[in-house]
């Protein structure tokens, strides 16, 4: 069978290669199956890649006079005759500009193949069309309307320089991108002159070992190119095969560059075509067999959702079933498509014939990317190409969005599993959640239990239940809230419940154990429920409501500065005490530097305002403000300690306390429940601002 396969393989090779053109096309689209197909095949046609049959160099000549009115010699010092590569629309030379000496590549289209192209189609169209008149249920005309609409877009090298300034415009945020320069001047439609960008195709392996690249980094940033352009951008490089794609690192660079070349073919992705393509994936990885269908017959495929799903995955429907993102491809799961792909051709060309036109190039781009991956190992790794990307501040709707952080926001709308997960994987919120999680696993082992299991002294365990829910309702705000806008209100609303609960376990903590009665002591309860419960109040609303409203900070630092004044008064009388006996004292002191330290950190957003993107992951003002706020809490154990030494407590006191703690609570749970339903209605759409 195999050499039946390679005579076959051999044979296709020798027809793309004889009719050029459209044919090379179809041959390199082949070669990039090796998923679906044998080895023999995408071996054999890889070739068509970068060493297409080359056209005469005086044919090339005579294209580059009639279509810029020059010679080769009034332009170019030095032009290589041996062409760097050859595709199936063009080959690219090497050269030197006369003008200044500055290295650029040559794209010259191959003579009459514009002229060949059309009637390669018209060709294709006539034997289509009786192939259906003969095989009614096996659809082909789809791939003639797609050659139809691409083709002339592709022959217009002006509109492929166009769209290469584009896409660098668009993507100049990634540093690893590379998008060769166009020399406008010595364009036309016919003609391309560009920057040489020097490099190896991505799937050379030698290249990558020589060069010692993490193949696998390689792979995380194009597929962040990539998620972008269909995700987020809707404008996607749709010819991503190995001769199109390189990859450069030489000693002056710290990380490889990714070079993206041939800008021809494009597509446009529309707003609804986005959402449902995104929606599939997000049902894909569930998996939820229902809501697979019901997008799936949004994108106009039917019954044959199940067929349609494993071509956009490559995978069998078992592996769909069981979890794409739980179950590894292997190569006895490649051979069962393999053979179940000839007993479904008419299927499949039913479904290529009803899907939107877009999703035609999307899937080719996949199978490209998929190829790249194959060669290079990766398609079983959590990088791959199709995999989760970070994203940047302008790919995320405002309300997200942390001032002067640009990078390293997690995808939006993924399952709670996914954002639990992250917690073990780099992101901009990755320190934030870790400065409370670990601080939590040390209150609970070296605080909490040992005075659960010794002392019981109500009134610290109430004061470490408030720091406890303070860290875990921060822990798991950070890891939990960028979901989507309205998530991210909710997760604020349980952020803000535990500083409230925090600020009032820490009140009820320093009245209980004063020495001394101040003259607020009858009413202080009472009005620290009241000043904690506003302070919760007008944040948690103004947040909802007014989120970008410049005041709202203004408002929340006034009602913060309320509620700690009022937590601290009852130390008062030691604060402006002269007991050098009070140690306690000193350290509630401290507390209340190192808060006003955080409030700078947390106000200035210092110091990311100096630079933007460079603190993106690390050391930003609001990880700087939690390791401040650390202080201030070990601050306030150590003094609480101190306060409630070799003290005894009436039972009456620890009633008070315990009663006033489940008040507090059960004001703050009603409240989530209700500022919730309030947040769902105004938020419950993802809008990009």
């Amino acid at each position: 069978m195999k050499e039946c396969h390679q005579r076959s393989a051999e044979r296709l090779l020798a027809l793309a290669k004889a009719n050029g053109g459209v044919f090379i096309k179809v041959g390199q689209h082949i070669a990039s199956l090796q998923y679906l197909l044998p080895t023999e095949y995408t071996s054999t046609l890889s070739v068509l890649h970068s060493k297409a049959p080359e056209s005469d160099l005086n044919d090339i000549r005579q294209v580059f006079q009639e279509s810029l009115q020059k010679e080769l010699e009034d332009v170019f010092v030095d032009f290589d005759p041996k062409p760097y590569g050859a595709a199936s629309l063009a080959q690219v030379y090497e050269a030197k500009l006369k003008s200044n000496g500055e290295r650029v590549a040559v794209k010259i289209q191959h003579p009459h193949v514009k002229a060949r192209s059309y009637v390669d189609i018209a060709t294709m169209e006539v034997f289509v069309r009786g192939f259906h008149w003969a095989f009614p249920d096996f659809k082909l005309m789809w791939l003639v309307d797609a050659m139809k609409r691409n083709l002339p877009n592709e022959l217009d090298f002006l509109q492929e320089a166009y769209n290469a300034d584009r896409v660098r415009r668009m993507f100049s945020h990634l540093t690893f991108l590379k998008i060769p320069q166009i020399y406008y001047d010595l364009s036309s439609d016919k003609v391309l002159t560009m920057e040489f960008c020097e490099g190896a195709q991505i799937n050379d392996l030698k290249y990558f070992e020589d060069n010692k690249i993490d193949k696998h980094d390689v792979c995380r940033k194009l597929g962040r190119l990539y998620s972008q352009m269909i995700f987020v951008n809707g404008y996607i490089h749709c010819d991503p095969h190995p001769g199109n794609v390189l990859i450069r690192k030489d000693s002056n660079m710290s990380s490889p560059e990714i070079i993206l070349l041939d800008h021809g073919l494009y597509t446009t992705l529309p707003d609804d075509f986005r959402l449902n393509y995104a929606n599939l994936w997000l049902a894909i990885l569930k998996p939820d067999k229902d809501e697979i269908q019901k997008i799936c017959e949004k994108m106009g495929v039917g019954h044959l959702f199940g067929l349609f799903v494993c071509m956009v995955t490559a995978r069998s429907w078992s592996s769909i079933t069981d979890g794409v993102d739980k179950t590894k491809s292997s190569p006895e799961e490649r051979q069962e498509m393999q053979q179940q792909a000839v007993s479904l051709v008419n299927q499949i060309s039913q479904v290529l014939d009803t899907i939107p036109k877009e999703m035609i190039l999307v899937l080719k781009t996949n199978d490209l990317l998929r190829s790249i991956e194959h060669r290079l190992g990766t398609e079983n790794r959590s990088d791959g190409f199709l995999e989760e990307m970070l994203l940047q501040s302008s790919d995320v709707p405002q309300i997200l969005r942390r001032n002067y952080i640009s990078s390293g926001y997690r995808p939006l709308n993924r399952s709670i599993h996914y954002y639990l997960l992250s917690a073990f994987r780099l992101h901009n919120e990755l320190v934030n959640f870790w400065s409370h999680g670990l601080p939590l696993f040390i209150l609970l082992l070296y605080y909490i239990y040992p005075e659960v299991k010794e002392s019981q002294r109500i009134q610290l365990l109430v004061l470490y239940f408030g720091i406890g829910c303070l860290l875990a309702a921060s822990a798991l705000t950070h890891l939990l809230h960028s979901r989507s806008p309205c998530d991210h209100i909710f997760w604020l609303i349980i952020d803000f419940s535990g500083i409230a609960i925090f600020s009032f376990c820490t009140g009820l903590q320093r009245h209980v154990c004063q020495e001394s009665s101040t003259k607020f002591s009858v009413y202080y309860l009472a009005t620290l429920t009241l000043v904690v419960g506003l302070q919760y109040l007008t944040t948690c609303l103004l947040y909802i409501h007014r989120p970008f409203w410049k005041k709202r900070h203004l408002i929340r630092f006034l009602t913060c500065t309320l509620s700690t004044i009022w937590i601290n008064i009852p130390l008062f009388e030691r604060y402006f005490g002269q007991n050098s006996d009070d140690l306690g004292i000193h350290y509630h002191i401290r507390a209340v530097q190192w808060l006003i330290l955080s409030s700078i950190f947390m106000g200035a957003s210092f110091p990311e305002c100096m630079a933007k993107g460079v603190f993106d992951f690390f050391c930003y003002g609001h990880q700087l403000f939690h390791l401040c706020i650390l202080a201030v809490i070990w601050n306030i154990i150590q003094g609480a300690q101190y306060d409630c030494l070799e003290r005894e407590f009436s039972t009456e006191q620890n009633q008070l306390i315990l009663h006033s703690l489940i008040g507090m609570l059960i004001f703050v749970f009603v409240t989530v429940i209700f500022l919730r339903q309030d947040a769902a209605k105004k938020y419950e759409k993802v809008v990009m601002m």
